[in-house]
């Protein structure tokens, strides 16, 4: 048997308490209860370096621990001839190149070396099929279907997407390039 609910309202003892509560609050006005060093991280605006103990923005690693730690990553990547076709991506400069010209221009205007760009061979981003269901699946009514034609289309579609493997755009893949030469 149920009992039933008791009527509360808001102008009731019962409604609600005055409470005092302590704990830590960030220069920025949040409040982290006892967590002491996530209120002083918060509030502060900059920190010692990770590795070398230089003052920093509280993010990230000073530029020259940074520098080194991209570098040691891209000397453990293991390598691969480029095919001279594909795109490659400077480590270095967050830039991609289109081919050799390219690069060489670049390296020219810049008075850089190729091997000071620490070029990765880039892999391509191809089309990927679309499933119609799920890109209407808001929209359409439960358990409903797409109408045969728009279905069909979309079918059309996805083996043209297949069959023709269009590149969109490419990314840093995990090789690093060795240049034929």
């Amino acid at each position: 048997m149920n009992e039933p609910q008791k009527v509360i309202l808001p102008d009731s003892l019962e409604a609600a308490t005055y409470q005092t509560v302590s704990g830590w609050v960030s220069r920025r006005g949040f409040f982290y209860g006892a967590d002491e060093r996530l209120a002083r991280y918060d509030g502060s605006t900059h920190r010692p370096c990770t590795e070398c103990g230089e003052l920093i923005e509280k993010q990230g690693r000073c530029r020259p621990c940074a520098t080194k730690k991209q570098i040691a990553k891209y000397l453990e990547m293991p390598r691969k001839k480029w095919d001279g076709v594909g795109m490659l991506y400077s480590d270095s400069e967050d830039r991609f190149f289109y081919g050799m010209d390219d690069v060489e221009d670049y390296c020219a205007s810049e008075e850089v070396s190729p091997e000071s760009l620490r070029l990765i061979i880039c892999v391509p981003v191809y089309a990927r099929e679309i499933d119609p269901n799920e890109h209407y699946e808001s929209d359409l009514p439960d358990e409903g279907e797409l109408p045969a034609d728009l279905q069909k289309a979309f079918d059309e579609l996805n083996k043209f997407i297949r069959e023709e493997k269009v590149i969109l755009s490419w990314q840093a893949g995990t090789f690093a390039a060795d240049l034929l030469t």
